[in-house]
């Protein structure tokens, strides 16, 4: 779909696929392949609608995190490791972590927080593959921050469709109507350590 024209129902093209392999390979194509920002932002304007509608400069920067959202849950999406491992009883573990490097004893990195090792298969140089023991940090408050963006991502693709298919105008959902922060606000005070 990447670099063509975006169907009106771009969900409805995905669900058709029955071959993992074709769906992630769509996926991939779809969101994260595509390097002319102004097709991107035609393609989440149609999954998202252009709301505030118009081609101000408001609009255009949503249009462009929304983009930036969607490549970052596309990316976890093909990321499978953790999910197979979990799915095919392989070794998976949670545990606090911590990590403090030190050059000439001065700490220049320290660090702790929530990970998890895995068991998984990866390729080699070679192209062989070869089993890996890996282990990922996570931050709890920015994840479950990204979870709610996605949530939200998904009610208002099916409040689109439900526009487009039904006739009925779309009230797209944003934070404040739920009385929360924006997610922009909540995802800088995250980074900032709030």
């Amino acid at each position: 779909m990447a670099g063509t024209a975006v169907p009106d129902a771009p969900w409805l093209v995905l669900a058709r696929e029955r071959s993992f392999e074709g769906f992630k390979a769509r996926v991939r194509e779809q969101f994260l392949a595509e390097d002319d920002v102004e097709v991107r932002r035609a393609a989440m304007e149609v999954l998202f609608a252009r709301h505030p509608a118009g081609d101000d400069e408001p609009s255009r920067r949503r249009l462009d995190q929304l983009g930036r959202y969607v490549a970052y849950l596309a990316r976890v999406f093909l990321d499978a490791d953790a999910y197979n491992a979990a799915k095919h009883g392989f070794a998976l573990r949670g545990e606090r972590s911590s990590l403090d490097v030190r050059v000439d004893d001065r700490s220049v990195i320290e660090a702790t927080g929530y990970s998890f090792e895995m068991l998984h298969v990866a390729r080699d140089p070679g192209g062989h593959r070869r089993w890996r023991l890996t282990e990922r940090w996570y931050s709890i408050d920015l994840t479950v921050a990204l979870i709610w963006i996605a949530t939200a991502l998904i009610e208002n693709l099916w409040l689109v469709a439900r526009g487009r298919y039904l006739g009925v105008q779309p009230r797209l959902k944003t934070a404040v109507d739920q009385g929360r922060p924006s997610a922009t606000r909540a995802l800088g005070a995250l980074r900032r350590g709030a």
